[in-house]
């Protein structure tokens, strides 16, 4: 939460933040990393802190969510619930670098994945080489 370009802190047991109301006005949200207990949280609408809180208010308002799943590798159950969130319009970007770019450094890795998030946000940047 970015008010007048400063950043505001809320703690995860903060259920009751601003940001954990329909009303609050946003664009969407995005969780990096994202573990399996809270994406799977999130598939099944528990909502016991702010971060899954915040993510049910993005599916039930129809807001952007992407979630970065940290896991690997994934099993079954992880595969399902990934399945089931796409399904309810949830982004699944699993941080796994485009070799295709051909990266050099640590930095043009994370500036690919950290591009491909901006994008889903039409956010523009210039950080990774596209296609052209």
């Amino acid at each position: 939460h970015l008010p007048g370009n400063n950043l505001v802190y809320y703690d995860n047991d903060d259920i009751a933040a601003v940001l954990a109301s329909g009303s609050f006005q946003s664009e969407g949200m995005i969780v990096i990393p994202c573990s399996m207990s809270t994406l799977s949280a999130i598939t099944y609408g528990s909502s016991n802190n702010l971060i899954t809180r915040v993510a049910d208010v993005m599916l039930k308002e129809k807001r952007q969510l992407i979630l970065i799943p940290r896991e690997t590798p994934l099993s079954t159950i992880h595969l399902r619930n990934m399945l089931l969130l796409s399904e309810m319009g949830v982004h699944i970007v699993p941080a796994m670098p485009g070799f295709y770019s051909k990266p050099t450094s640590i930095d043009e890795i994370v500036d690919f994945l950290v591009g491909k998030v901006l994008d889903l946000l039409n956010i523009p940047n210039d950080l990774y080489n596209r296609y052209v």
